[in-house]
């Protein structure tokens, strides 16, 4: 199920931009230390959600049933 999922996004990416060009690489730049500082908490809130979804339901719990 994981290699078809990357060969579909491997196939879109063919289909809309074409074959792969080297020189392309030249202008990507990596996040800096701002941008990673910033993604880092929700990075780790999906991790924990993930894994412990019960906490987040507890909470939840009460607006979704109406529990009186």
């Amino acid at each position: 199920m994981v290699l078809g999922a990357g060969y579909s996004l491997w196939l879109c990416n063919r289909i809309i931009f074409g074959n792969f060009k080297c020189y392309s690489i030249l202008f990507f730049k990596d996040f800096d230390r701002k941008e990673f500082a910033m993604l880092t908490p929700f990075f780790l809130l999906t991790f924990l959600i993930g894994i412990f979804p019960e906490f987040l339901v507890h909470i939840l719990r009460p607006f979704i049933f109406d529990i009186q």
